[in-house]
């Protein structure tokens, strides 16, 4: 679920005005471009707001931009998203001719009366458009200092059991890993008040009443926890704790490994960790540590023991990045093959440029180094992210052959359901309808590795359509 859309449309909500949220998770869930003239001519709208928290959506923005001029000619469009749509607000107007003004900020700040008033030459604080890009430049992003006193659930108007439960408990990052698309506009962290995280918490236990455990993802940039402030989460969470089995991300410097076992009684059953890598040099050239990398390391093997030892499953998240070769990628290898046995699983990627991050803009010095260059995507390159020839020695191909072959050596189909079941797949998506998805799929393709009697189990299900497995994935 896209909280931070909710969050920006509570908060207009709570100024007063009417808001309907269609948070859209593709044609499967609803057809939204069929659908939408019926939702603009019942309703016509004053502002539509788009949110694009990545580059991944903006093929849709065109289509959806185009209709709403067509149909309500009177309407503004904003599109937001901090970390994309606030990175690129040039690119934005002037790939979309219908597109009015892109939020370069928090969304929750903007003043939504104003906009739908305003001159477009001198729009609100916080909003850019063209005819103000041409007389003021791109402002700063608006932030905002609290998260959303209340998340209106009630404002969507898609069914919230065709979501994976997730709920919002932090948000901004300090940190500045170079590889990150948050790198470009580092900010403190903004955490929830314990009543917004129970309030949360409550509708995801009244949508799913027949669960014994409503399996939930808490959405945060990077999950603190020691044992200081240990104690304000289990205040918060310990009423929920008997009907809740959740999951979040963290570094390996974020969490304390000795707060685990009382997490875990709060209801913690995955961590996502991102180690990224086990080569000292490529931690260094990712920025993703300010000490010592051999103190990182063995914090990260703590933490990874004290988890198997508690009954927290930890997924590792791998990251090839610029100045790969083979012996820093063989490091990490060494690692991960030593913790197989305690991990849930891996998910490992190749780094890709996202517009405004400081692999962006190191860009140029890279390939003088290491021969670090930009590839094309015809699905995204449009808006801005390119996948990456890592080195000379570590191009594109090796780069995602590494990945996959990594990845495949710890998982399996079912532990790859396990991972994804917190979070990803909807509550009620059992492990045999998940074989049926993957008997459509080539075995060669898959980020898991299928023991016999799953090759069997798929085959017996039969198959699905090959876009419910593109979906999934």
């Amino acid at each position: 679920m896209n909280l931070g859309l909710l969050a920006v449309a509570s908060s207009a909500s709570q100024a007063g005005h009417d808001v309907d949220v269609y948070d859209w998770l593709g044609d499967h869930q609803y057809r939204l471009l069929d659908e939408l003239p019926g939702v603009l001519t019942r309703n016509p709208p004053d502002l539509v707001g788009l949110s694009m928290p990545s580059g991944y959506g903006e093929q849709y923005c065109g289509p959806i931009t185009e209709q709403v001029k067509r149909l309500v000619p009177s309407a503004r469009i904003v599109a937001g998203g901090q970390y994309h749509a606030g990175m690129r607000p040039r690119e934005l107007l002037a790939r979309f001719p219908s597109l009015d003004a892109v939020a370069t900020g928090d969304g929750e700040q903007l003043d939504w009366e104003a906009l739908r008033r305003c001159a477009l030459a001198e729009p609100p604080t916080g909003v850019v458009t063209r005819e103000s890009a041409v007389l003021h430049g791109v402002p700063p992003g608006v932030s905002k200092k609290e998260l959303a006193p209340e998340y209106r659930f009630n404002l969507l108007r898609l069914d919230p059991r065709s979501y994976a439960p997730s709920i919002e408990i932090a948000r901004g990052c300090p940190f500045t890993c170079s590889f990150c698309s948050l790198s470009g506009a580092p900010t403190s962290l903004e955490r929830a008040s314990s009543k917004t995280i129970q309030d949360q918490l409550q509708f995801w236990m009244e949508t799913w009443p027949e669960l014994e455990r409503v399996p939930i993802y808490f959405e945060c940039p990077v999950f603190f926890c020691n044992p200081r402030n240990v104690e304000t989460y289990a205040e918060c969470l310990a009423p929920f704790s008997h009907r809740i089995e959740w999951r979040t991300q963290c570094r390996v410097d974020s969490v304390e490994p000795d707060v685990l076992p009382k997490l875990h009684q709060l209801g913690l059953r995955m961590l996502d960790l991102g180690l990224e890598s086990a080569s000292p040099r490529m931690l260094n050239l990712m920025n993703k540590t300010e000490g010592p990398t051999e103190k990182y390391l063995q914090r990260a093997q703590s933490l990874i023991d004290r988890a198997a030892a508690c009954g927290v499953g930890i997924k590792m998240n791998i990251l090839l990045y610029a100045g790969e070769n083979e012996q820093s990628a063989g490091e990490t290898q060494d690692f991960i093959m030593r913790n197989r046995d305690k991990l849930a699983g891996i998910a490992a990627a190749a780094a890709i440029e996202f517009p405004g991050s400081d692999l962006s803009k190191q860009l140029g010095k890279l390939h003088v180094q290491f021969g670090t260059q930009r590839r094309e995507d015809a699905r995204v390159s449009s808006a801005g992210i390119y996948p990456l020839d890592l080195s000379r020695e570590f191009p594109l191909e090796r780069a995602r052959e590494w990945c996959l072959e990594m990845t495949r050596s710890v998982t399996t189909a079912e532990s790859y359901y396990r991972l994804k079941r917190i979070g990803y797949f909807r509550p009620d998506f059992s492990l045999s309808e998940f074989m049926q998805v993957v008997s459509a799929a080539d075995p060669d393709s898959l980020p898991f590795k299928l023991t016999p009697d799953e090759n069997t189990a798929s085959k017996i299900h039969g198959p699905w359509d090959m876009a419910q497995w593109d979906q999934l994935r």
